[in-house]
């Protein structure tokens, strides 16, 4: 008479015997009840015990290759009176089931040699405790590299004039870049900087020396100043 899995399972209920979850449970079971010892078992199917042993602990890591645990359950089931090809499909179904939950939580470990540090190891733990150390990093630097800036002067480079000189034109542009977010006076009057920090303005000379001082001034009140001092010689020609 043939059962299903199902009916052997509901057959051990009525008999007692507590329902076996899995493959291994059934088999081990069955075997107890008919009074079987592995040794014994593993002679009249001609198997080895360890194998046996590992089949009924559900110990897949230490198996041999999927073909011949076939071949094993197979002459198991047969000796035991159980559905073979029924417990052969069963088998697979929760070796696939154990082999997802392994490989979450044991993935394979990849490593490179690190030198002083000896060997290290790769896996998503050791990712993203990098992941956030880099993280933390990243933000201690630019929190002092904006606690730096904002404590240090602007920036203040002029491109027109250069140096010192003497001119023989009545106006100048005066022409220089400081930081983006600090404002620019040349002479106490303010002027627009645009969103790259470069400003540009017209200046009227007198004749004779003209002093002008450029001056970038931070959010934080920091400053920093260029005085630049022009000879204006009316043309009279």
């Amino acid at each position: 008479m043939l059962f299903n899995f199902e009916q052997m399972i509901l057959l051990n209920n009525k008999k007692n015997i507590k329902s076996p979850s899995h493959t291994k449970d059934l088999l081990k079971e069955t075997r107890i009840k008919q009074g079987v010892s592995l040794k014994e078992a593993a002679e009249c199917i001609g198997v080895s015990v360890k194998y046996l042993e590992r089949i009924e602990e559900g110990d897949y890591n230490n198996l041999p290759a999927d073909v011949y645990v076939r071949g094993f359950l197979k002459k198991y089931a047969e000796f035991l009176g159980l559905p073979v090809q029924e417990i052969v499909d069963f088998y697979q179904k929760e070796k696939r089931i154990f082999y997802n939950i392994y490989n979450n939580d044991n993935v394979e470990k990849k490593s490179f040699n690190g030198g002083f540090f000896g060997k290290i190891y790769i896996t998503p733990k050791a990712v993203s405790f990098f992941a956030i150390v880099a993280a933390v990093i990243f933000i201690v630097s630019y929190f002092i590299y904006e606690v730096g800036f904002l404590v240090s002067p602007p920036n203040l480079i002029m491109e027109n004039p250069v140096q010192d000189a003497e001119v023989f034109e009545s106006k100048i542009n005066v022409i220089g870049r400081t930081d983006y977010d600090s404002f620019v006076k040349i002479n106490g009057q303010n002027i627009t900087v645009d969103e790259n920090g470069y400003f540009n303005k017209e200046i009227n000379l007198s004749d004779g020396v003209n002093v002008l001082e450029i001056k970038a001034v931070n959010r934080l009140g920091k400053e920093a100043s260029i005085i630049k001092r022009l000879v204006y010689t009316e043309n009279k020609n």
